[in-house]
């Protein structure tokens, strides 16, 4: 087996703030649902990283 791509979910509470970061490394955006954003490398769109929101719903953990 080998693995092609590993991509991080980054939990944030400033959503607008986390996206700017990322467009300054040179990640582009590639899927906005609101609650979570993947950004991608133009010229090497298996890099990516899922930014999570404050929306997005956390499990019940009991």
């Amino acid at each position: 087996m080998t693995i092609r791509r590993a991509t991080p979910d980054i939990r944030t509470d400033d959503m607008e703030r986390s996206r700017e970061f990322y467009k300054r490394l040179g990640f582009e955006e590639a899927m906005d649902l609101g609650w979570v954003v993947a950004m991608a490398s133009p010229s090497n769109p298996t890099a990516q990283v899922l930014l999570v929101g404050p929306e997005a719903e956390v499990p019940n953990r009991t």
